[in-house]
């Protein structure tokens, strides 16, 4: 080594994006107790899905229980998510999926079901 010794190398813990990591989230604490999203919920379950008739929403639906194929994504949601949506500016669907706005009341809204950009224009075509 000639009389001047190698340094060792430091040990540094680097960033590593690209691994998935699994995370517990608890929903129903994503937003507070008065969060203006959970008032929307609770007037469409309570008021509005009593008088409105939502089977010709589900009609379309070519999943049925006890065949096979993908579960639909509940109307229900999508209303509600819309509405909170509306009730906060936003009006177009692809502003709603961007990664930026994928803040806590929308994955709070969506209840862990995959909602993207395009289910969310069709849906609102449709009505």
């Amino acid at each position: 080594m000639g009389g001047a010794e190698m340094a060792e190398a430091p040990r540094l813990g680097q960033a590593n994006r690209q691994p998935l990591r699994l995370a517990a989230t608890d929903l129903d604490s994503l937003i507070e107790a008065a969060h203006p999203a959970r008032a929307i919920r609770r007037v469409l379950e309570r008021q509005v899905l009593e008088w409105m008739d939502l089977s010709r929403l589900y009609a379309p639906s070519k999943a049925v229980e006890g065949r096979p194929g993908q579960a639909a994504t509940d109307s229900k949601i999508l209303i509600a998510l819309w509405l909170h949506a509306l009730s906060a500016g936003v009006n177009c669907a692809r502003e709603i999926d961007r990664p930026g706005a994928r803040h806590h009341v929308y994955r709070w809204g969506v209840e862990g079901v995959s909602v993207n950009y395009h289910l969310l224009s069709d849906f609102r075509s449709a009505q």
